[in-house]
């Protein structure tokens, strides 16, 4: 009996050894395993983190980030250290990477460009003004505590527009340039207003995946040496302007408590352009019978039409006004000083140096 007992013991012996040697082995591999998190793609291979040094320029990586609001995928590039979110009715476009289409409809975009650049200035001044193109006074704007400067344009044709709607800000030695991009037609003019609130419903997404480590160079400023002081008792407004304007009484008329400021005459080839013909001309008018106060202008057409920006001009409440024309878009301001109104039009296109302008402005009395 001990015999048997004996024999059948030692085989159970063995096999609890076995089992605590086996078990403790995956005890300890499960201990030191090295957890990879799941990748979910949308349609872009996305290699492990390990090989996104190896990633083709050309190729920016697109995940699904798991803290996308509300499912919205995210667009990443690597390469450029950005991302941004879109939901489930933009599609990427098919010609362009950093980019998305409303709906399958490349009518509507939302494009990210960077760019070289050698100085902040370079890189958010004002697209350069020309006759076919309407440029908006640039204004600056916060995106997750970047500064940007946002201008915007409206390209006209024969029964269609073609608007941009522009963010710029330079980082780490780059220009980065958002645009918003919408084409419509003269018979669906509502279609920019309703399409743009969806593109830029995405601005806030738009985010830096790496710290700024260079820090921005900036241009010499602009020389006024060359200005004019405007001291005169049309307005009681002091202000400088460039050179190449002048004070032109002529348009006046009978009026009292306006001027203008036009271009200087221009010889091309063996004519004389007129000043009053050159593109760049500065009204600055007394609106008081029009407008008696800033509320009324808020009411009223253009700033009802086209919206209003708050801001304070020669230490005075003011509101800016974009006006889009055919072929242009004015720069409007109106201050209120003392019980008067006055309106500033700063006609579209204009010198570059012109959106200082503004910055000089004072009243003397």
């Amino acid at each position: 009996m001990k015999n048997s007992q004996k024999g059948f013991v030692v085989p159970l012996l063995i096999a609890i050894i076995a089992l605590l040697v086996v078990g403790g082995g995956i005890y300890i591999y499960e201990n030191n395993r090295t957890t990879t998190p799941a990748v979910i793609s949308t349609g872009t291979q996305t290699p492990p983190a390990s090989s996104e040094q190896n990633v083709p320029n050309n190729s920016p990586v697109v995940v699904k980030n798991p803290l996308a609001t509300s499912g919205w995928q995210t667009y990443s590039s690597a390469q450029y250290g950005f991302s941004f979110q879109y939901p489930s009715t933009f599609v990427p476009c098919n010609n362009k990477t950093a980019c998305v289409q409303y709906n399958s409809d490349s009518q509507a975009t939302f494009n990210v460009s960077v760019n070289s650049s050698e100085t902040y200035e370079d890189c958010v001044r004002m697209l350069q003004n020309d006759s076919s193109n309407g440029i908006s006074a640039t204004i600056q704007t916060t995106i997750n505590g970047i500064a940007f400067e946002k201008d915007s344009s409206v390209d006209p044709a024969a029964g269609q527009r073609y608007g941009t709607e522009s963010y710029r800000t330079y980082y780490n030695g780059a220009c980065y340039e958002i645009d918003l991009h919408v084409f419509w037609t003269v018979q669906d003019e509502s279609y920019p207003t309703t399409i743009y609130p969806k593109l830029e419903a995405l601005l806030p997404t738009f985010r830096f995946t790496t710290q700024q480590t260079v820090a921005p160079v900036h241009s010499a400023p602009v020389s006024t040496s060359a200005w004019v002081t405007y001291n005169g008792s049309l307005v009681p407004i002091t202000f400088k302007y460039p050179g190449v304007l002048s004070v032109n009484t002529k348009d006046l008329g009978s009026s009292v408590g306006n001027l203008w400021l036009t271009q200087l005459d221009e010889t091309v080839g063996a004519r004389t352009i007129p000043g009053s013909d050159l593109p760049g001309k500065i009204a600055i008018i007394d609106f008081t019978k029009q407008y008696s106060t800033l509320a009324g202008v808020e009411t009223a057409s253009p700033a009802k039409q086209y919206g209003f920006t708050s801001l304070t001009l020669g230490g005075e409440s003011a509101i800016q006004v974009n006006k889009q024309n055919n072929t242009s878009t004015d720069v409007l301001y109106y201050v209120a000083h003392g019980a008067k109104v006055y309106e500033i039009i700063i006609y579209s296109p204009l010198p570059l140096e012109v959106q200082t302008l503004t910055s000089s402005v004072q009243f003397v009395q």
